[in-house]
């Protein structure tokens, strides 16, 4: 993706926390128009604006040629218009937020302007609120912290001395991106850095520049023998790279779905536990591990490679972060090899309790795996010898019982486990 740098009009308005977000009113865009009438009302202070999932964003004219058929990146900048209001509200020449995979469209009339504020507009004869490009909102940051000295950070003076950046609100970013991305790696706003580390992984890097990131020789490569000797034994780590990596879409309604197919009736709370050992994270670790699971993909997204529809209920399985790491371990990751392999190690081992855990997990989704966690219970029942545990055994398996089929009971370890339990 090309990368570019586009200059907008600083939003001076007293709202902080609707800054770029909002329509301004009537008066605010009267307020701005007058204060610059190079551009046109007030179109840049709606670019950060989620429209059902989207940006729809305004380009200043006289700009940089960008990109009709592919997906671009705009870094945004406050211009020095408005100069002295836009330094006491703290907007004055400064990076104000990031948007990946932008995407030209046609110039477009806004149909979500508030009454007030387009009657006004027709009533000044202005033209109209228009977006041209669209961008998803989760690709969308606008910084909790701005960044100050933005034309110098993107575009250095001793290079592009000869070059107006005044006259040009769009100009590509080639041979300081790497610098840019720096920048705003120190000044991101810690509640903001994940949702940041998302964003730029999508950022790609020109390949003139990629060497900056290629791994170098150590320093010992350049000492003397002795000295190698003398450092072997020590080891360097915590050195920032920035690594270029596919990263496949998901989407993350997709796992609360998950979530919510796995819950049942046995047990409300089901999608939140591990489906190959039962781990479950709020018993483990209280409030911190409250509504936390990982989901796991049965058939990889790096297999298909392709845009396509998710079932949650049956292409995705809740598991814990150990369980997660030994599938992707398998060469043929299954997850029911990896569900067989947990309960035989757990008879091997003899944990009866672990292996109780996981198949009653198991079970409540899957009804078909009732009579091995029955079976389970049914071994622990006779190596139980408190009368107190082994009623609460059989309280257990008589709950799971209603929900046996037919077929199940045809089993002849069944049919003792029906007569001991009843």
């Amino acid at each position: 993706m090309k990368c570019f740098a586009i200059k907008i009009q600083p939003d001076v308005r007293k709202k902080k926390t609707n800054r770029y977000t909002e329509y301004p009113s009537p008066n605010e865009y009267a307020h701005i128009g007058l204060l610059n009438t190079d551009q046109d009302g007030f179109h840049e202070c709606v670019n950060f604006r989620n429209c059902e999932g989207k940006i729809k964003g305004y380009i200043p004219p006289h700009g940089a040629k960008l990109p009709e058929e592919e997906p671009f990146v705009f870094v945004y900048i406050t211009s020095k218009a408005n100069e002295k209001e836009a330094i006491l509200c703290g907007m004055y020449d400064r990076i104000i937020g990031v948007q990946v995979g932008c995407r030209l469209v046609k110039e477009t009339k806004r149909k979500d302007v508030p009454a007030k504020l387009q009657k006004y507009i027709e009533e000044k004869r202005f033209g109209p609120l228009c977006f041209k490009y669209e961008a998803l909102y989760k690709n969308s940051i606008l910084f909790k912290n701005t960044i100050e000295n933005a034309s110098e950070i993107i575009f250095p003076k001793e290079e592009h001395k000869d070059k107006s950046w005044c006259s040009r609100p769009v100009r590509e970013i080639k041979d300081h991106l790497l610098d840019v991305i720096d920048v705003i790696d120190a000044n991101i706003h810690q509640s903001q850095r994940s949702q940041w580390e998302c964003i730029k992984k999508q950022i790609s890097i020109p390949q003139n520049k990629k060497k900056r990131f290629a791994a170098s020789k150590t320093p010992f490569d350049m000492l003397s023998g002795e000295t190698l000797v003398q450092e072997a034994d020590k080891h360097y780590e915590g050195k920032q790279l920035t690594v270029l990596v596919n990263r496949y879409e998901r989407d993350s309604t997709t796992k609360c779905d998950m979530i919510d197919a796995y819950c049942s009736e046995i047990d409300p709370k089901n999608g939140y536990k591990c489906q190959v050992c039962g781990f479950d994270f709020e018993d483990t670790y209280g409030d911190l591990g409250r509504n936390f699971i990982e989901a796991h993909h049965l058939t990889p997204l790096s297999e298909i490679k392709e845009n396509h529809e998710v079932n949650p209920a049956t292409d995705m399985i809740p598991l814990c972060a150990n369980c997660h790491a030994m599938i992707h371990k398998m060469k043929n990751p299954n997850y029911e090899e990896l569900r067989d392999l947990y309960q035989k190690r757990c008879y091997e081992k003899k944990r009866l309790n672990a292996a109780r855990k996981a198949s009653k997990v198991i079970s409540a989704k899957n009804f078909d795996y009732i009579p091995f966690h029955l079976k389970n219970l049914y071994e622990l029942f006779k190596k139980e010898q408190n009368i107190h545990n082994r009623s609460r055994i059989a309280q257990e398996a008589h709950k799971f019982m209603r929900y046996l089929s037919k077929d199940a009971v045809k089993e002849k370890w069944m049919k003792e486990i029906l007569k001991e339990f009843s």
